[in-house]
């Protein structure tokens, strides 16, 4: 069942090039080393609130990547986490991630990281001149991570990337 699965292990899914997903079960607390490396399949990730810990090139060269979005409870991504993901265009991830250093995107030439102006992979990426989105930290709004949106349309649960506390809107949301 899979609101039972709480850890995806080492490798589990390393070179599964035909897998298509965009979401884990939200019960997932801890993704480990290369446990989605090489999938080429996976064009978007939105992450359960409840994962914690991203382990090493958990998701390097998933070729086909474009929006990776990290739930609010990630405490920590050790290095090379979304690493060369040639089509990795936006990174969204909590203001108080650990992150073990600049690798975790090292190769990610195209990519935007959107993250609180406290977040150390903002630091890293000013560094290096990364573009990176700085979020202000002092009101919570939701950000949404549809692509469009239309009057009167139904917002899931599911579609939710996770709560940041930011000024700054990349999507709407219909009262």
């Amino acid at each position: 069942r899979s609101e039972d699965i709480y850890v995806i292990r080492d490798g589990t899914f390393t070179h599964c090039t035909s897998l298509v997903l965009s979401s884990l079960p939200s019960t997932v607390i801890r993704i480990e080393s290369q446990a989605f490396s090489f999938c080429e399949s996976i064009v978007s990730m939105n992450l359960p609130q409840a994962t914690e810990f991203i382990g090493a090139r958990s998701f390097k060269s998933c070729y086909s990547l474009e929006t990776m979005v990290c739930g609010a409870g990630l405490e920590y991504a050790e290095d090379g986490a979304f690493s060369d993901n040639p089509s990795l265009r936006m990174l969204i991830i909590p203001s108080k991630t650990y992150v073990k250093d600049d690798g975790v995107i090292y190769g990610d030439d195209n990519i935007t990281v959107y993250a609180g102006t406290t977040s150390p992979l903002i630091y890293h990426c000013n560094k290096k001149g990364i573009p990176c989105v700085k979020l202000n930290e002092n009101s919570a709004q939701i950000l949404i991570t549809r692509d469009r949106f239309e009057i009167n349309d139904e917002i899931m649960d599911s579609e939710i990337g996770f709560i940041i506390n930011s000024d700054e809107y990349l999507g709407f949301a219909p009262n």
